[in-house]
């Protein structure tokens, strides 16, 4: 699993752009140079030096600090003259998640064979390059693609901050947007419902239950006994495919709306109390509906809605700040978005006459 992750994790580094090749220094000579005329220094004023004085214990202190040498950036792997530096994988490591981060740090010998994971990349680029693979119009456009996401993330990281501050949203701010859209949060009504299903062949059923004509006709017969006067809590017991209802006369009562799926709970809502309802078609097959109870939602006070409250009045403000943020844009870069081609309606059929019954 960690060498997966090791492999999809240097992948990255083939969608940026490889770094560009260092030059090896060659080594200083140590021989002793010609003697040649020096041209006169400016002579430099002397930096004040700091004061020092011995404690009671005798060691000196002082203000001064050693000049900081600069960090090494050492080379550990080089592809043909490509070098690979310490940077270039920190660089890597930086543009994870931290999950894989924090894998890659703490599991011993990851590292190294990320490292060497980051040189098999650079291998493979490197015989893609000699193949001319980067020259190709699809390597090209994808380069470009990247390049642009690169950049398009650096101006956002460069602008982050201002950008999160004019997306907080302060606690009167949370309470205005609660007091304005009430109608969100409210408690989930519930309701008391009976039902008989004729289930239907699907995936959804395990293959269990009617061809789709045998149920229509089952409904249909279904119909024909309760016109007849039948009791749809009486026939849900003979009837009914649903084991969770049938020997309870089909009832589901006092149900939270959210729970059943999304065309039962539309029918239970817009039905009228105490009447079977035409037949509804779910995953699950054909249902004969009878509400019998509805209880609407409670409308849910601001300190038990506060977090939700919150979280919506920061999207809110997200997408206000963002269509201001892109708006301003657009109008320092020329911009234009051209709508994709309508397909041609095709020609209408000349109508044909009405067959005139003898």
């Amino acid at each position: 699993m960690l060498r997966t992750l090791l492999s999809l994790a240097a992948l990255t580094l083939v969608a940026q752009t490889p770094p560009a090749a260092k030059p090896v220094e060659a080594p200083k000579s140590e021989a002793p140079k010609a003697d040649a005329p020096k041209p006169a220094e400016t002579p430099k004023a002397a930096a004040p030096k700091a004061e020092k004085t011995k404690t009671s214990a005798g060691v000196v202190m002082g203000s001064e600090a050693p000049a900081a040498k600069p960090a090494e950036d050492k080379v550990i792997a080089k592809v043909g003259t490509t070098l690979i530096r310490e940077s270039d994988l920190d660089a890597a490591l930086a543009g994870m998640n931290p999950t894989e981060r924090q894998q890659i740090n703490l599991v011993a010998g990851a590292k190294d064979q990320y490292i060497t994971r980051i040189v098999e990349m650079h291998l493979i680029a490197a015989k893609a390059r000699k193949l001319g693979l980067d020259a190709t119009p699809e390597h090209k456009r994808a380069a470009s693609l990247v390049q642009t996401q690169l950049l398009a993330q650096e101006y956002l990281k460069k602008q982050g901050d201002v950008l999160n501050q004019k997306m907080a949203v302060s606690d009167d701010e949370v309470k205005a947007y609660y007091e304005s859209h009430k109608a969100l949060f409210m408690t989930p009504g519930k309701f008391s419902a009976r039902h008989i299903l004729v289930s239907v062949k699907s995936e959804r059923t395990q293959n269990q239950g009617h061809t789709d004509q045998e149920a229509r006709d089952r409904v249909a017969k279904i119909q024909e006994l309760l016109r007849s006067g039948k009791k749809l809590a009486d026939l849900a017991k003979e009837w009914s495919d649903d084991p969770g209802s049938k020997d309870k006369g089909g009832l589901y009562e006092n149900i939270t709306f959210g729970q059943f799926v999304p065309e039962f709970e539309v029918a239970v809502k817009s039905q009228e109390i105490g009447k079977v309802g035409d037949p509804v078609k779910t995953a699950f097959g054909y249902h004969l509906i009878q509400a019998e109870k509805m209880m609407p939602g409670d409308q849910m006070g601001f300190e038990q809605a506060k977090e939700q409250a919150k979280q919506k009045a920061t999207e809110s403000r997200r997408e206000q700040v963002w269509t201001t943020f892109i708006g301003d844009i657009k109008k320092e870069i020329p911009f234009e978005m051209n709508p994709a081609p309508k397909k041609a309606a095709a020609p209408a059929k000349a109508a044909k006459p009405a067959a005139k019954k003898g």
